[in-house]
C-alpha cells in the first residue's frame, strides 16, 4: 500500500512518513529510518522545516534503542513500547501533522 503510494507520488513526504511510522511498529528500524530521512529531505526541500525537524527527532530516537526487537514483524508494536517517553508524542505528532496535509 505505502509503496504503490510512493510509486506513484514519490516527491509526496507523507506517504514516506506513513510507511516510516508503520516500520517502526514492526521493528524494521533501518529501513523505518531510511524512510523517515527521506521524507525530511523531501520536506526541507518543500519548506517545510517545522515538520522535517520532527522528522529527524524521531530518527533520532529511533536509532539510539537498542535494537532487541526482532525484524520478521513477529512483535508488531513492541517498538512504539520501547521507544523513550519523548519520542511517542513525536511520533503522533508527526502523523497528525502528515495526515492534516492529504486532500
Amino acid at each position: 500500500l505505502f509503496g504503490e503510494a510512493i510509486r506513484l507520488q514519490p516527491n509526496a513526504p507523507v506517504s514516506w512518513i506513513a510507511r516510516g511510522l508503520n516500520r517502526i511498529e514492526v521493528g524494521r528500524i533501518d529501513d523505518a529510518s531510511r524512510d523517515l530521512r527521506h521524507s525530511e529531505a523531501l520536506l526541507v526541500s518543500q519548506g517545510n522545516r517545522e515538520q522535517a525537524e520532527l522528522i529527524n527527532k524521531l530518527n533520532e530516537h529511533i536509532l539510539k534503542r537498542p535494537k532487541i526487537i526482532q525484524q520478521d514483524g513477529n512483535n508488531a508494536g513492541n517498538t512504539l513500547l520501547s521507544l523513550s517517553a519523548e519520542a511517542i508524542p513525536l511520533a503522533i505528532a508527526i502523523a497528525v501533522k502528515a495526515f492534516t496535509f492529504l486532500p
